[in-house]
């Protein structure tokens, strides 16, 4: 039997489940793939309900599982046994959906700009609804996919600016980083990019 198994240095109180975790860990430390993938396993489906309930976006819930599995398996070797392994991956994956809800929040823009706004939030996955039944919910997954369509649509220029910005979660002093241009410019270039989606949108008939 082995003796990591039954470390006297875990909690008493840890179950037989998290003893066998604890020893995944360190399996997986030592450079075990199959560990890893035991880990993934067991507890993706637990995460995905969990992230399921905070945003009710599939494909959402997906992506968020796995960027809390990337970041638990990154800082595997900073866990410590003080809470059973569940527990500490459960509290990465909501402390990553909530940096995600913060990111992604749409902000609601001054009346006029009403157009635009909607067309952001296609793009982004976001449009609220009160308890949209499944027709409103089918129109609006329609117009998403719309939405993704017409982007493709756009100049590679435009394409990168509106990635950056809504898919890659930059600020706008990140994208000047990365573009080594003016805070002034990369504004000013983001701002035609989204009205050239909205132009689109509307001439398609998506924000009708």
């Amino acid at each position: 039997m082995d003796v990591t198994f039954f470390s006297p240095s875990l909690p008493a109180h840890f179950s037989e489940r998290a003893r066998e975790d604890y020893q995944l860990v360190q399996t997986a430390i030592s450079g075990c793939q199959k560990a890893y993938a035991t880990l993934l396993r067991r507890y993706r489906p637990v995460v995905f309900q969990l992230m399921f309930q905070r945003t009710r976006n599939a494909q959402d819930a997906a992506d968020l599982t796995m960027e809390a599995f990337g970041k638990a398996f990154r800082r595997l070797a900073a866990y410590a046994p003080t809470h059973a392994f569940s527990t500490w991956l459960m509290r990465i994956a909501l402390n990553n959906c909530i940096d995600h809800a913060r990111r992604k929040r749409v902000r609601i823009k001054a009346a006029g700009d009403g157009g635009e706004s909607l067309a952001e939030g296609l793009l982004l996955h976001q449009i609220p609804a009160e308890a949209p039944g499944p027709e409103e919910q089918l129109i609006r997954l329609q117009r998403i996919g719309m939405m993704q369509n017409l982007l493709r649509q756009l100049s590679p220029d435009h394409q990168a600016m509106i990635d950056m910005r809504y898919y890659q979660d930059l600020s706008y002093e990140e994208m000047a980083g990365q573009l080594q241009l003016p805070l002034g410019t990369v504004k000013a270039r983001l701002h035609r990019a989204k009205e050239a989606l909205y132009k689109k949108a509307v001439g398609c008939g998506a924000l009708q």
